[in-house]
């Protein structure tokens, strides 16, 4: 019984002297791909966060274009109206005058 667990022992520990190294390498190996893909997803962040700063840029600059033609358009839609209500009054002052 005693040589049966001392065979079984020096099995294990051929076995453990077989797959130790192995076991090393696919942890390593594990390391460096996670490694790897940290950086990856630190490239993709970054060009995410580029394109999303560009794009919040490109869509302030609408906005201010927006704003600005908004601007423009009340400003001669107002001086259309002074013109409109200038010309009715002197109409109806004119009418007022020649009825007098």
């Amino acid at each position: 019984m005693e040589d049966m667990f001392l065979t079984l022992k020096v099995v294990l520990e051929v076995a453990a002297l077989l797959f130790l190294p192995m076991i090393v390498w696919l942890l390593k190996t594990a390391t460096a791909h996670g490694k790897k893909l940290v950086l990856l997803e630190e490239k993709v962040n970054a060009e995410i966060t580029r394109r999303l700063d560009l794009m919040e840029r490109k869509i302030d600059n609408f906005d201010n274009k927006i704003e600005s033609k908004i601007d423009r358009l009340e400003a001669n839609l107002n001086s259309k109206i002074d013109i409109m209500t200038a010309v009715l009054s002197s109409m109806t002052s004119n009418n007022q005058s020649n009825k007098k």
